[in-house]
């Protein structure tokens, strides 16, 4: 396929271009023991936009996240997701790079050349996927936007855009323009319990893939906070968190289902978003409409916490597949505390 020479973003956006292609895309399923795969935000206390993280940063990161998961799904600065990536392929990790979509799809700047340049350097780069809070403003353009990516990077390289089960059902042109379902759930914003954010998101899968029958649908950014606020039937704890991950993770492996955990890590520089951002149209139970605020949930969707400790409640989740992949045991500092035991972070 003939890759362009110049900048994608000199181009009319509406250039005509096929919305249908025909690569083969191989199953990025497989059973391991290892998490099939996490969205991994790359920064700690600092917003990665703003201060990007230090190559030991990242490398002291890869470290750990190369024992419990597969693949990984990775945010930020082009800079800073090509450097993820390359360590990544030292670890012989698939990622799949984001492209975030603001308000104005017409807005997107040259950022986009760089992720299509990484893409085309590293062959570990599986993917490329369109992302952001309003996805859903203008699907033609975005549709066109997603053809031009295609014709500029690696036969090999998919491109989609993580979009939520009503864009999805509500979009089929937007279907047919990609090579693979990215479906993303925001249940806990939604008000349904745990236990239904989990029924759900299989459910709405299932009936995607339905519709799709020739796409493969894969389950993104699906999670739960350790605290935040209540909304109606959604409480975060860190009981929940655990809870959500060990019966998410054991329900998608038995059904052989690709997925990506949201997140690696809490993210204290992510501004607060308001329970109201998103439509709270679902109940699953009986419970009156109710938010309680408290602290942000945005925070606290990582399976470690900033200072890369597992978080005590995942403990007995994470720790026995980081255990299966240590060369040298005794590398490991495991600490006993009167509430918890957590795992150092020089793993």
């Amino acid at each position: 396929m003939a890759k362009m020479t110049k900048s994608l973003w000199s181009l009319p956006l509406l250039l005509t271009v096929a919305l249908s292609f025909s690569i083969s895309i191989e199953p990025i399923f497989a059973q391991s023991d290892k998490f099939h795969g996490v969205s991994y935000g790359s920064g700690s206390y600092t917003n990665p936009q703003e201060i990007p993280p230090s190559f030991l940063s990242l490398e002291r990161d890869m470290n750990q996240l190369e024992k419990i998961t597969e693949n990984l799904r990775i945010f930020g600065l082009p800079e800073t997701q090509e450097k993820i990536t390359q360590l990544a392929d030292k670890r012989g990790i698939p990622v799949y790079l984001s492209v975030y979509l603001g308000d104005d799809v017409n807005k997107i700047d040259g950022s986009v050349d760089e992720i299509i340049r990484i893409a085309n350097e590293n062959q570990n780069v599986k993917g490329i996927i369109f992302d952001g809070m309003r996805v859903d403003r203008d699907i033609e353009k975005i549709s066109t936007l997603i053809g031009l990516v295609h014709q500029s990077v690696r036969d090999d390289v998919f491109v989609t855009i993580s979009a939520s089960y009503d864009t999805w059902i509500g979009n089929p042109t937007l279907a047919n323009a990609v090579d693979v379902i990215f479906l993303k759930s925001h249940q806990y914003w939604r008000g349904y319990s745990v236990d239904d954010a989990i029924s759900v998101a299989f459910d709405q899968r299932e009936k995607l893939e339905n519709i799709v029958q020739d796409k493969q649908v894969i389950l993104e950014e699906h999670g739960w906070p350790s605290a935040g606020s209540v909304i109606q039937c959604a409480e975060p704890s860190a009981k929940a968190q655990s809870y959500f991950v060990e019966q998410f993770v054991k329900r998608a492996n038995s059904e052989s289902i690709p997925y990506f955990l949201f997140s690696a890590y809490d993210e204290p520089w992510k501004p607060t978003i308001e329970p109201d951002v998103f439509l709270i149209v679902e109940k699953s139970c009986m419970k009156e409409d109710v938010i309680e605020t408290g602290e942000n949930a945005e925070h606290n969707w990582g399976l470690f916490q900033t200072n890369r400790i597992i978080k005590p409640e995942l403990f007995d989740i994470v720790f026995p597949i980081i255990d299966q992949h240590i060369e040298k045991p005794e590398m490991l500092v495991l600490k006993e505390t009167d509430s918890s035991k957590t795992i150092s972070p020089n793993i």
